[in-house]
């Protein structure tokens, strides 16, 4: 496991204790006893308790558990330690009555009496509800790995109560999750004077390793000229970390800012994808009027205007931004002039004085929106592949607004316009006000500057 667990009153909080057995009388041949499966909690297929789980494996429309080890095949390997639980709710992308089977495990257990957080290890989350004791808790982004994205939750409200802790997949909604722990410390934040510090510190060690002192006296420090940064290099390191230090904060009830929440089994590229599967949180709108129940997948306009959602395998300069997948708005010109947009409702988070987005633009300006006004993006980086564009949003902090993004239409006849768009932030930063990653390198910056007078 990569993070120790320490007394939680709840038990087998990494999934670790799984026993795969086989039940010979169960629905699938990957069916396994439940109790054995995953000690400690309970499954539910639509509230109903459920005396089985899958093991390795998942089912293309209904509702079901599965507990993934390394031996699955399906794309879903264990994110932390030798299994991870799979939950997936029934596929319904027209909101059928009678087809809303969501998907859950729960455990009851008392929160520590010290306790301020909870984090997990999720991936591919799609609508996960995370509740205690019946009240849903908001999940926050705290970081990401090569395989998974650390979550957290606040629960100094619920701290030394017993109740039932509950991971849900509704219907339309999925995701894997992995060793839960609850934490004495709060939600984790940078903070910016620590990592000014912590620059310092690092390139302090930056010139114990590669420096050198004067032979006897062990007073002064000789530069080692040959490891020495140049300016340049110093320089484009700190623009760099101070446009990509957008990182995630508390982006309030919006999810899926960077299209990288997606179910993708079963379709292949090309093919129209329910924008539930391939974009959940977000409606598509072609005209203003028409919200598409499905997007496109790996596709490019010839002319027409469609929302698509692309991956690495696209080609034509259309490929994502960052991550796996991007979101590509065309819009068609000439004598039928339609626009695409995307949008959805959120709460935007209290503090919050930016939003950022990462944007490659052929055609008109795209109009960003948030509550029905405009927003005034500027340019803050451009970087070889795309440019990252602000704007200030903190008249909006704490209210809850529908954010949206539109391609007007191209003014050429023939010639579609497009938006390839990714990497939405919502930020207590001001624009273009530098980042926490900005103080960490000017902390670095500062010190080598020091030194390097004392040298001389």
């Amino acid at each position: 496991m990569g993070r120790t667990l320490y007394s939680q009153g709840f038990i087998n909080l990494g999934f670790e204790a799984a026993d795969l057995i086989h039940d010979p009388a169960g629905l699938y041949p990957e069916s396994v006893y439940a109790r054995f499966a995953i000690p400690g909690w309970t499954a539910y297929i639509g509230g109903v308790p459920q005396s089985d789980v899958l093991s390795n494996s998942l089912l293309l429309s209904l509702a079901y558990i599965s507990v993934q080890s390394s031996a699955s095949t399906f794309g879903y390997q264990p994110l932390d330690g030798n299994y991870s639980i799979h939950l997936a709710g029934q596929y319904n992308p027209t909101d059928a009555p009678g087809a809303t089977n969501s998907a859950a495990i729960g455990q009851v257990g008392q929160i520590p009496a010290d306790a301020q957080s909870m984090t997990f290890d999720g991936y591919n989350l799609v609508g996960m509800q995370v509740m205690f004791n019946g009240q849903s808790l908001s999940l926050l982004t705290i970081s990401n790995a090569a395989n998974f994205t650390v979550y957290g939750v606040d629960v100094s409200a619920d701290a030394g109560q017993t109740g039932q802790l509950l991971f849900m997949a509704p219907y339309n909604g999925a995701g894997e999750i992995d060793d839960i722990q609850f934490s004495a410390s709060v939600v984790p934040e940078p903070n910016m004077l620590a990592l000014f510090s912590l620059g310092i510190l690092s390139l302090f060690w930056w010139r114990r390793r590669f420096g050198s002192q004067v032979a006897g006296t062990g007073a002064q420090l000789i530069p080692n000229k040959d490891a020495e940064y140049p300016s340049t290099t110093v320089l484009a390191w700190m623009l760099i970390c101070l446009f990509a230090s957008h990182v995630a904060v508390a982006q309030g009830t919006f999810q899926n800012l960077n299209f990288e929440s997606a179910f993708l089994v079963g379709y292949p590229p090309g093919a129209g994808v329910p924008i539930t599967r391939r974009m959940p949180g977000w409606a598509a709108g072609v005209d203003g009027t028409d919200k598409t129940a499905t997007v496109a997948y790996d596709a490019v306009s010839l002319g027409g205007p469609f929302i698509a959602i692309n991956d690495a395998n696209t080609g034509f300069g259309f490929t994502p931004i960052q991550g796996s997948f991007s979101a590509c708005l065309f819009s068609s010109g000439g004598n039928l002039p339609v626009a695409t947009s995307i949008s959805q409702p959120g709460l935007v988070p209290s503090g919050t004085m930016s939003l950022q987005a990462e944007m490659v633009v052929h055609g008109p300006t795209p109009v960003v929106m948030l509550g029905g006004q405009a927003l005034n993006m500027v340019p803050l980086a451009s970087f070889p592949t795309y440019t990252l564009y602000g704007a200030g949003v903190s008249a909006f902090a704490g209210q809850t607004a529908t954010l949206s993004f539109t391609e007007p239409p191209s003014p050429i006849p023939g010639s579609p316009s497009s938006l390839v768009l990714d990497d939405i932030v919502v930020s207590p930063e001001p624009v273009p006000e530098p980042g926490p990653f900005f103080m960490f390198t000017l902390g670095a910056l500062l010190l080598r500057q020091r030194v390097l007078g004392l040298c001389r």
